[in-house]
This record gives C-alpha cells, structure tokens and sequence, in this order.
C-alpha cells in the first residue's frame, strides 16, 4: 500500500484540473459516494448509505469495474438479501461516534469521514483531501446535482455538525502523526493544514 493516500470527497469546489492531477499523479485514491464518476477505476469507492447502494451499485460495476468497494459492515448483505448482487463489496466494522478509529471505521456522521479513516486503516502516512467544502460553496451541495429528497432525506444538511465532527479527526490524525493536508479549493474547515496538490503530489 502506497504510504500517501488522495481521498475524494463530492464538495462542489473540484475542478477538472485538480481530477486531471489525482489521475496523472498515480497514487491511491478513494472515491467517496458519486465522485468515481470523475475518476473512472479509482482504487477504492466508499459509501455507506443502502439507498445509496440500490442507487449506484450498478454504475460502479459498468463505469468502475476494476474500483474495489467498500462500505460498513451489514450493508453489502442487506444489499445481496435484496438484490441478489454486490458480493465484491468489501464489509468493515465500524463504530458509532466520532474520532479515530484504530482498528475499526468510526462513523462520524458520513461517508467523507469514514473514507479518511479508512485510509489510515490501509496505511496512509500522508493524506491528500479534496472535495471536502464542508459548506455550502456557491449555494451547490455537491460537484453533482443534489440528491432526490424522497429516496435521500439527508443532503449535507447539517455542515456545521460535519466540521466539527471532521475537524476532530483531522487532530486525531495529527496526533498519530499523520501527515494530513486539505487541498480543496473551497472549504469551511480550519484543520487540518491547507496546501495545493501541485505542492503535495
């Protein structure tokens, strides 16, 4: 495992240009929820949402065949008892709450979150974030068209509640002496360092 990890998240603040680097760059990149759009066979896609799953599962396989996927443990066998599909996605244990987990996902509230946990769980000694706004850049949620309020009620709603949750694993990190570096464009979070990817990659 490559000891510098890039994750993904879906903040509206990506640019072609930063996509056009992560890909050019060569290193392990996680997608989190719709952004494998951009990045097609990205390393790994996580998301941990079922509705999510019924809704996209099927996309990973015709746009990303070669993404390993990874979700939290007990919705890829809610997802074969339905669908009779999804055998290839990879179950982690997880935990409510939030902070580091050391051995297991910590939740935290969403996908983004977890997706940076489990880089530190593959063994990331450094860790490139993008996408992660934690706001509301310009009015838009995500770099994608919102979701459909009846099949996802919850759209980045509370982002006050995702910063403080995220900003206190982004210390966690540090204090496990993670190199971790938020090169988003635009975003709301204070921690951890900022930097550009021309700069870290």
């Amino acid at each position: 495992m490559t000891d510098t990890i890039i994750c993904v998240a879906s903040g509206p603040s990506i640019t072609k240009k930063q996509i056009d680097l992560v890909r050019e760059s060569g290193l392990f990149t996680i997608c989190v929820n719709r952004t494998f759009e951009l990045l097609p066979n990205c390393d790994a896609i996580f998301a941990c949402d079922i509705r999510w799953w019924y809704e996209y599962y099927e996309l990973t396989q015709s746009h990303s065949p070669k993404s390993k996927l990874y979700t939290i443990a007990g919705i890829a066998d809610h997802f074969y008892k339905k669908r009779s599909k999804g055998q290839n996605i990879v179950q982690l244990d997880y935990e409510s709450g939030i902070g580091l987990g050391k051995h297991k996902l910590i939740h935290g509230g969403n996908s983004g979150y977890m997706a940076v946990n489990l880089a530190y769980l593959l063994g990331a000694k450094k860790i490139i974030l993008i996408g992660y706004d934690h706001q509301h850049t310009n009015g838009k949620r995500h770099w994608h068209s919102d979701y459909d309020k009846k099949k996802f009620p919850y759209n980045a709603d509370n982002i006050d509640r995702m910063k403080d949750n995220f900003e206190g694993l982004a210390h966690d990190l540090i204090n496990e002496g993670i190199d971790i570096v938020n090169c988003s464009i635009e975003t709301a979070l204070e921690t951890p360092r900022r930097s550009t990817l021309e700069k870290e990659i």
